[in-house]
């Protein structure tokens, strides 16, 4: 049997998690393992990350049921019986007596006075929701959600998302969150209550919000498509394949594949699949679904190399794909290889310049007759002699190290081995009888500061460049849907569950995006950052006292910040 107990030591409270049980000599006993403790300002508690993953996993000893109930406990008075709030001693601040002790109070930057909760019946924060409320709103993502879920599951699902967005902690925590900001379902969403949301989400229902999505995002414009790999260690999740994450940990894991509007700069639609992204059924799949989302509807479909091969170049020239593509390829196949040794004194003739490029940059277009149809392509050629000279400089410097372990007997790997016998000549281990392989070091510099694009239709090689270097758009939104909203590894163990975190976590990146276009876009002195926009919005405060609401001022900052986002809070 287990159970959560709240024991004093010194200062603080701790938090157990209690198992009883009979010893060898049958008689009873029990282990005690920490798991928080109980927050001397609010009297609420604060657990390990932990623990509550495996209370949100279904894992723990400890039922949902004995931790709401444990939460709900009243754990001041073990504070005050055990002299840790010490009522004899205060101090005099504006005629109210306060605890001197500095677990008790805080200070508050704003007003430039000590606080205490205990003067309000409640603190509740109205910017958050808000703020997230008009955005939502302005884009029209609250209206598609209302339509399919209906006005209470609409509001409960884009809290999760905003909650994922704003805490690092773990799920399972959102209902003390939501407790804490002022909103109407503050007390109705339960730990149990977000489990059968993301239990009970259809199908259809997320491919009509995709769809719907989709159509209100977007007009005709390019759209970039980008892929992920997430791991997870549950064997119960049918569309995770064995794999090496980039710890070189070998897990099970899923390729998410997400596309994003070049224009509108926000996610438009994302997908879950299996395979390799190089392959052709693995292509096909995904452009089917793009075929029949964007019905009706032009765009580009811009790649990155790790989609390229010929079959899918094949494929794509074929089946006419959208309105046209735009593909990079990898530079050590022999096309490009060709391609490169045909077009290699691009860069001495100024007339090949890119301009408005952020860095020194050659370019030209060939066109090529492609496959049996001799159909056309366009193929894009770019050197940049910034990133020939840091690409050489790098591997003189690897070069140097290696040679240095090689000569010392430092215990080498199989990619430093095979380097040995690949760039230098060795007569003995010396540092004269060691000497770089002169032809193996030019045929590797040959494909350094190249890059070289495919297309069906775009014809011209400064915009071919243009819309491709946007397309950092979407590594920025798997960067944050990975660090900001913590999807390094997916603690999830169903399908069903794991595809309904995922959708959520696409309206989460929908808002982020747009948070973070505005602020790009933004024309104004101070310089933010999403943390920063957060910590701003939490400032603005209300306070209830004896049933009067007086709510915490908007500064010039804040009010800057949201003409910048162009939200209206009041």
């Amino acid at each position: 049997m287990s159970f959560l107990s709240a024991q004093p030591s010194g200062k603080n409270v701790y938090i157990y998690e209690v198992t009883s049980f009979r010893n060898d000599d049958k008689k009873p006993s029990n282990t005690k393992i920490s798991v928080g403790k109980i927050s001397p300002q609010t009297f609420k508690p604060i657990y390990k990350d932990d623990f509550l993953q495996k209370i949100n996993d279904g894992t723990s000893s400890i039922t949902i049921k004995q931790f709401e109930e444990f939460n709900n406990r009243d754990f001041k008075p073990l504070f005050i019986n055990n002299n840790i709030i010490n009522p004899t001693n205060m101090i005099l601040n504006s005629n109210i007596n306060l605890p001197i002790n500095s677990d008790s109070i805080y200070y508050n930057k704003n007003t430039s006075r000590y606080e205490s909760e205990e003067l309000f019946d409640s603190i509740k924060d109205y910017g958050t929701p808000q703020f997230f409320y008009n955005i939502s709103n302005n884009i029209g993502l609250s209206d598609i959600l209302r339509e399919i879920f209906g006005d209470t599951l609409f509001e409960y699902i884009l809290l999760i998302a905003i909650y994922l967005i704003i805490s690092s902690k773990a799920l399972i925590r959102c209902h003390k969150w939501i407790e804490e900001i002022d909103v109407s379902i503050a007390n109705s969403l339960s730990s149990q209550r977000i489990s059968d949301i993301f239990k009970n989400i259809t199908y259809d229902q997320r491919n009509k919000f995709y769809k719907n999505w989709y159509i209100k995002s977007k007009n005709s414009e390019n759209i970039y498509l980008d892929v992920t790999s997430l791991s997870t260690y549950s064997c119960n999740i049918k569309e995770a394949e064995l794999g090496h994450d980039r710890d070189d940990e070998k897990t099970h894991q899923i390729n998410l594949c997400l596309l994003f509007g070049q224009q509108s700069e926000l996610p438009l639609y994302q997908t879950i699949f299996s395979g390799k992204l190089n392959d052709v059924s693995t292509i096909s799949c995904i452009l089917n679904e793009l075929e029949t989302l964007t019905k009706g509807h032009e765009y580009t479909i811009i790649m990155d190399k790790y989609f390229f091969s010929e079959a899918n170049l094949n494929f794509m020239v074929k089946n006419k794909i959208g309105n046209g593509f735009l593909i990079e390829a990898p530079i050590t196949n022999k096309l490009s290889l060709d391609l490169i040794e045909k077009h290699n004194l691009i860069a001495y003739n100024p007339e090949n310049i890119i301009l408005n490029s952020k860095e020194t940059l050659y370019g030209i277009t060939d066109e090529i007759k492609y496959d049996k149809n001799n159909d056309k392509l366009f193929v894009h050629i770019y050197y940049s002699p910034v990133k020939y000279e840091k690409a050489k400089q790098l591997l003189i410097n690897d070069l140097n190290s290696l040679k240095k372990l090689f000569i010392n007997d430092i215990k080498l790997n199989k990619t430093q081995k095979k380097d040995i016998s690949t760039y230098f000549i060795v007569k003995n281990k010396s540092d004269e009888g060691i000497s770089v392989n002169k032809y193996m070091f030019n045929e590797h510099l040959k494909q350094i500061g190249w890059h070289i694009f495919y297309s069906n239709t775009i014809s011209n090689a400064t915009i071919a460049n243009k819309i491709f270097r946007q397309k950092d758009v979407v590594e920025k939104s798997f960067y944050r849907l990975k660090n900001k909203l913590s999807l390094k590894k997916l603690h999830i163990h169903s399908s069903d569950r794991m595809q309904n975190k995922l959708f959520i976590l696409f309206i989460s990146s929908i808002l982020i995006s747009y948070i973070h276009k505005k602020i790009n876009n933004g024309k104004i002195n101070f310089q933010y950052t999403l943390t920063d926009v957060f910590d701003k919005i939490n400032l603005l405060k209300k306070i209830n006292i004896n049933s009067i609401d007086i709510y915490r001022p908007i500064t010039k900052e804040i009010k800057d910040l949201l003409d910048l986002c162009e939200v209206k809070i009041t």
